[in-house]
């Protein structure tokens, strides 16, 4: 499906990532529009046509608009030619959605709320970081990472091919390897160890680097 496709968000926002990594994963030339939501000020009003809820992502696909990272993710998937981003098999697929569940619903209160959050950004906040939520954050992550890892074969988290859900832990893991605590969680963990080697480099990782990544 040819035609302008933008997408809104910030780069160092984990599911603005999420939706580049499917993006460049798919082959598929698109505009990064840096969008501020946290900073009204600059924000321009009519954002809340692109999102309702004035956040990020938000993908402007030839005047089809749609928000959520998880249906752009799919409808990149769905809509774009490249390889499949969503294994064909029923279980696999429920495999997939399983792990990206676990990484929205548990692993974003630890990873990004309790270590990137107080580890990369409390100082720019012009605060210090809360050392009991890092400290509580470490065990709550770890417990994700063995919790993902005990599903997941190899190389990939559902089988031999990158999808969705390689690109949603890797955007969350990537985050956290700056910080000593994160760096720690990956290195103990040896499935997540070698599953992380197989896809840093692939170039929809290497693309969509962190201003703030190691």
């Amino acid at each position: 499906m040819a035609g302008a496709i933008l997408l809104y968000g910030l780069t160092d926002s984990v599911y603005v990532r999420i939706a580049r990594i499917a993006l460049i994963e798919k082959g598929v030339a698109h505009t990064l529009c840096e969008t501020n939501v946290f900073d009204p000020a600059t924000l321009d009003p009519a954002y809340e046509q692109l999102h309702a809820f004035r956040r990020i992502p938000a993908l402007d696909h030839d005047g089809f608009r749609l928000y959520e990272t998880s249906a752009i993710a799919r409808y990149v998937d769905e809509n774009f030619s490249g390889p499949a981003l969503q294994p064909a098999d029923p279980r696999e697929r429920a495999r997939m959605n399983q792990i990206i569940s676990i990484v929205d619903s548990y692993g974003y209160p630890p990873l990004l709320r309790g270590l990137v959050i107080e580890r990369l950004f409390a100082a720019e906040e012009g605060r210090a970081a809360d050392e009991a939520r890092v400290a509580a954050s470490v065990p709550a992550a770890r417990h994700v990472f063995a919790a993902i890892m005990a599903l997941a074969p190899t190389p990939f988290l559902t089988g031999a091919h990158f999808t969705l859900a390689d690109a949603w832990l890797a955007a969350f893991v990537a985050y956290i390897l700056p910080t000593p605590e994160g760096a720690a969680l990956v290195a103990e963990n040896g499935a997540l160890s070698r599953w992380w080697a197989g896809v840093v480099t692939r170039p929809s990782l290497i693309a969509t680097r962190y201003p703030k990544e190691a």
